[in-house]
């Protein structure tokens, strides 16, 4: 994490939620990303995608999705691995390591938390280096929402 400066702000961030005893999601893009994730936080963090089976994805989202369960405090998905279906409102905050390029997803991805049930904030993170691809998908997704926004208003309007 040293070398890195994206791994060396995750870790910090992921400290702070250990601290405050909150289950996090950590979303990579890269098999490689998750992988060095992975290797930092072994038997703590619950990984979710391609990389494992499918028995042992099930066993790793229940082991995180159990509020008992104090060693399985952070899952580690891809975007596309855990984009349906599933509800992760146990945990109480996410942080995009890298985003996956479509904006649907990432809506998706978001919707884990934000569910019937749901009983706190949830707070998001995104890990950007300044002047980078990272923050130019990010506004792109911002557009979007904001365009998406303003037309199903005009529709609506129309609707009336």
């Amino acid at each position: 994490p040293e070398e890195n400066p994206r791994l060396e702000l995750l870790g910090q961030m992921i400290h702070e939620a250990r601290e405050s005893e909150q289950k996090i999601i950590v979303w990579a893009r890269f098999n490689r990303e998750m992988n060095q994730i992975c290797a930092i936080y072994g038997d703590e963090i619950m990984r979710y995608d391609g990389q494992v089976s499918d028995r042992a994805k099930r066993v790793n989202l229940d082991r995180f999705l159990d509020p008992n369960d104090g060693q399985a405090w952070i899952l580690g998905a891809k975007v596309r691995s855990l984009a349906h279906g599933i509800t992760a409102n146990i945990a109480k905050g996410m942080m995009y390591y890298s985003n996956d390029p479509s904006p649907e997803k990432r809506l998706q991805s978001l919707d884990r938390n934000h569910r019937i049930g749901q009983d706190s904030p949830i707070f998001v993170v995104d890990i950007a280096a300044h002047d980078s691809f990272d923050i130019k998908q990010l506004e792109a997704f911002d557009k979007k929402q904001a365009t998406e926004a303003y037309v199903l208003r005009d529709v609506m309007e129309m609707l009336r």
